[in-house]
């Protein structure tokens, strides 16, 4: 039978991030040496997944698990470790009414009420460093999402071909980027005006990402034109997944003000080879595209 804990507040633990001396005595001198420690080191960056690596090392210093997990549903942060056990517990973390999302822990060994009591001491340390990572996160999103659609921006990705195509290379996988461009989209503007062409921009959009993975990272380029990076994607996959989407559009009812509005894209794809950069894979990419608008709009065409 698993060992499922209530979850605890750790607004309540973070009065121990500055014990006094009869609080110090309570504590083992070997958890006051990696509280200091830990306090120390999750202030030396602002990424999450170095915040929690960085806990779950000194964790597993004081008191073995097997697994970690942490979700913040809010700014969809999670992260993961590979390992499982049957026996879990977990807490909902809060601090000064802000919820920073659960930490669970599992393992094959029950939990006993020491190990809990280590956990919890350690779990002091880490409101602060885990609020200031997800503003952190927050303002990074914020900063390379598209206000309209909920895509990524030109800012977002620039940083996420780079990071991409280096992963490409070094560990010689697959990438695909496919160029979507909205056929004749001036007449939707023109036609029905400028707020229907941005509601015709947000439901393709949220078709697109229904139809895509959660490795595969979706860009506006710019006005009516979006850029899909396929991670571990070949030639092949790339065109079958982009013919997807050009027929889910193409049939997507749409209604504005009483009136059926319709849309079709015409997609460009290119796959990465070894001689490409950022840029010269989005310029074949735009070839096709280009090809695929001379040959008529509403296709795919591959370079």
């Amino acid at each position: 039978m698993d060992q499922v804990m209530p979850h605890t507040n750790v607004y309540d633990l973070a009065s121990r991030l500055a014990p006094t001396r009869v609080q110090a005595t309570e504590y083992k001198s070997k958890e006051l040496q990696m509280l200091t420690r830990l306090l120390r080191d999750l202030q030396s960056s602002l990424e999450l997944s170095d915040i929690l690596n960085t806990f779950s090392n000194e964790l597993n210093e004081l008191v073995p698990v097997d697994g970690i997990q942490f979700e913040h549903n809010e700014t969809e942060a999670q992260f993961e470790t590979s390992a499982k056990g049957r026996h879990r517990v977990s807490y909902e973390l809060k601090i000064d009414e802000d919820y920073l999302g659960t930490i669970a822990f599992t393992r094959d060994k029950r939990f006993t009420e020491a190990d809990l009591q280590s956990i919890e001491n350690l779990l002091s340390c880490i409101p602060y460093p885990l609020r200031n990572a997800l503003r952190y996160r927050s303002a990074i999103r914020a900063a390379t999402t598209d206000a309209l659609t909920g895509s990524g921006n030109r800012i977002g990705l620039e940083a996420a071909l780079h990071r991409e195509i280096d992963i490409a290379k070094r560990d010689e996988i697959p990438l695909s980027v496919v160029m979507i461009d909205f056929d004749h989209f001036k007449r939707i503007n023109d036609d029905y005006g400028h707020p229907c062409g941005d509601m015709v921009l947000k439901r393709a959009v949220k078709e697109i990402q229904q139809a895509i993975r959660k490795t595969d990272l979706l860009f506006r380029y710019g006005g009516e034109e979006f850029l899909l990076m396929l991670h571990k994607t070949g030639p092949e996959q790339a065109v079958f997944l982009a013919e997807k989407i050009r027929q889910k559009i193409e049939t997507l009812q749409l209604e504005y003000d009483g009136l059926e509005v319709s849309a079709t894209t015409s997609l460009g794809v290119a796959s990465f080879d070894t001689d490409d950069t950022g840029s010269s894979l989005i310029e074949r990419a735009d070839r096709a595209l280009y090809i695929a608008k001379n040959e008529g709009r509403n296709r795919v065409c591959a370079e």
